[in-house]
């Protein structure tokens, strides 16, 4: 680019600046997603709800989205549970930032007595699940089988064009509870 610019090669010197700046921007995109595979220290201290909001805040929100979380959980829940509730979440929006070409992504946290709902939802271009599922694309296996490790289940819907949820329910029992 410096040297098209020497020789008066405007048009052909932006261009190359912006592959560089595409490029840097989508490392970057995926450093952060890198250091998020981790487990973050945020989920030991304060919990599942303060995770996922710092986690779209560092990752989704800085690559352009608009990232919304609602939280209607009290207190904390068993840590194996907040585990597994993140690293499905993760997974969730990895895949979404890679594939979905989503604008919006809306994650919902809820408990009614003893059911713990986990609910994403983007406004991507979808995909067909049964193909999905059976090819083992996205993960989506895999995260089934951390659901119902833990006892919980995962639902995925989904078609071309009208974005994704999906959902993970786990029910809690009273030995399961945190002290708090």
């Amino acid at each position: 680019a410096k040297g098209l610019l020497s020789k008066g090669k405007t048009d052909k010197a932006r261009e190359y600046l912006e592959e560089i700046k595409t490029a840097g921007k989508e490392g970057l995109a995926e450093m952060r997603l890198l250091i998020f595979e981790l487990r973050p220290p945020v989920l030991e201290a304060e919990g599942l709800a303060a995770a996922l909001e710092t986690r779209l805040y560092a990752v989704e929100k800085r690559a352009g989205l608009k990232a919304e979380i609602i939280s209607e959980i009290e207190g904390r829940l068993p840590l194996d549970i907040e585990d597994g509730l993140y690293r499905i979440a993760q997974e969730v929006l990895n895949n979404m930032l890679k594939h979905a070409e989503a604008a919006h992504v809306w994650v919902r946290l809820s408990q009614a007595d003893d059911l713990v709902t986990l609910e994403i939802n983007d406004d991507g271009r979808g995909f067909e699940v049964a193909s999905a599922m059976e090819s083992g694309g996205m993960g989506l296996s895999a995260m089934e089988e951390r659901a119902a490790e833990l006892g919980g289940r995962l639902t995925v819907a989904s078609a071309p064009g009208s974005g994704t949820r999906i959902r993970a329910v786990w029910t809690i029992d009273e030995r399961e509870k945190p002290n708090e």
